[in-house]
C-alpha cells in the first residue's frame, strides 16, 4: 500500500455505476461490482480510513447535497 499520511484522501471514481446499470450501455453486474461498493467494502476492511466528503470550499451556494458523481469514493485516512 502507498504510504498515506492522516488526513489525506483516497477517492474512487465513478461510483455512481450502481444506478447506471439499466442505462443503454450500462451492465447489471454493476448493481453490487463498482467503485462505491469497492470502497465500502476498503473502509471495513482497513479501519485506517473512513467514508468522508470533504466540505465544499467554493460555490456551496450551488451544491446540493449529495450531488456527485463519486457516491461512497472520499476515503480518508484518520489514523
Amino acid at each position: 500500500m502507498h504510504d498515506w499520511y492522516p488526513g489525506s484522501y483516497m477517492v474512487a471514481c465513478d461510483g455512481v455505476m450502481a444506478i447506471l446499470h439499466d442505462t443503454p450501455y450500462g451492465q447489471k453486474e454493476w448493481i453490487e461490482d463498482n467503485p462505491a461498493s469497492a470502497a465500502r467494502e476498503f473502509v471495513e476492511n482497513n479501519p485506517d480510513f473512513v467514508i468522508n466528503t470533504p466540505a465544499v470550499k467554493s460555490g456551496y451556494e450551488y451544491v446540493v447535497d449529495g450531488l456527485t458523481c463519486w457516491p461512497d469514493a472520499w476515503l480518508i485516512r484518520v489514523r
